[in-house]
């Protein structure tokens, strides 16, 4: 496994991180999916190309992910033993993946936000306020190549990386990256976001949705009044795993983006 450091250390590349049947099943899974039967997604930025772990919700797509779990779970471990091996920090725990198809023109709600003639995917970090844990980093798992366009993008740094099939790019969940335009091809990707076992933010703020019957996404840990425009209102108590919950919020304030518009 060839690993390449960029970005002050703040940005990891490994290349050649599975064996050659978790890739091929994962270009088969993307390659063979049936997109077009998808649901829109809450979010309007990512429209249908989302493939979340809310997909055998859906109706006819009940067992899509059976055949790739196995390798998702390889995925995950490898992950979590390449974190362990070069930051000795704690119990790392990576959230449920997001898989994810982008092609020319695949912003199809023409959701808004700067440089959207030149980004796929608005710049931002990571660790926003809405998440239930602190993240730590940002995986990003290319099972293909063959597209043009599409790098991951770090402007801090003005460093880009062209993905190559089969490799993993971490960042730090500060660091500010993007998605450059993808000009031909379809581009798939695994994305996870890592997290330390039991630390958990201490103020998650609610964030807007644009789905006008469920406006507003309440985090877990979340305890408190719900937004003043929210259909539904009192009080909205969203339990972690450990029967916890933040400081109660008598005056609840939207999260904040790390992007000029709303990046959802």
């Amino acid at each position: 496994m060839e690993k390449v450091l960029a970005c002050d250390g703040e940005v990891m590349i490994f290349k050649n991180v599975l064996e050659p049947a978790s890739v091929a099943a994962f270009n088969d899974f993307f390659r063979n999916f049936n997109y077009s039967g998808l649901q829109q997604n809450e979010f309007a930025y990512w429209g249908q190309r989302l493939i979340n772990m809310q997909t055998p919700l859906q109706p006819g797509y009940e067992h899509c992910l059976d055949n790739i779990n196995p390798h998702l779970r390889i995925l995950s471990d490898t992950v979590i033993d390449i974190l362990d091996e070069n930051i000795e920090l704690a119990r790392w725990e990576t959230s449920a993946p997001n898989m994810i198809k982008m092609w020319p023109e695949s912003n199809v709600n023409k959701v808004a936000y700067d440089n959207a003639d030149e980004l796929e995917m608005f710049i931002h970090i990571d660790n926003q306020e809405h998440m239930a844990k602190p993240i730590w980093w940002g995986v990003v798992y290319y099972p293909n190549e063959d597209f043009e366009g599409g790098e991951i993008y770090y402007p801090e740094y003005d460093y880009t990386y062209k993905p190559e099939a089969n490799s993993l790019a971490f960042h730090s969940g500060m660091t500010r990256h993007g998605v450059k335009k993808v000009t031909s091809g379809d581009r798939y990707c695994v994305a996870s976001l890592m997290t330390i076992a039991n630390r958990w933010n201490e103020n998650p703020k609610p964030t807007f949705t644009n789905n006008p019957a469920n406006p507003w996404h309440y985090p877990t840990g979340y305890w408190g009044k719900r937004m003043p425009s929210d259909p539904i209102q009192g009080d909205i108590k969203m339990l972690r795993p450990d029967g916890t919950t933040a400081p109660y919020q008598a005056n609840p304030v939207e999260a904040t983006h790390d992007t000029n518009d709303h990046p959802y």
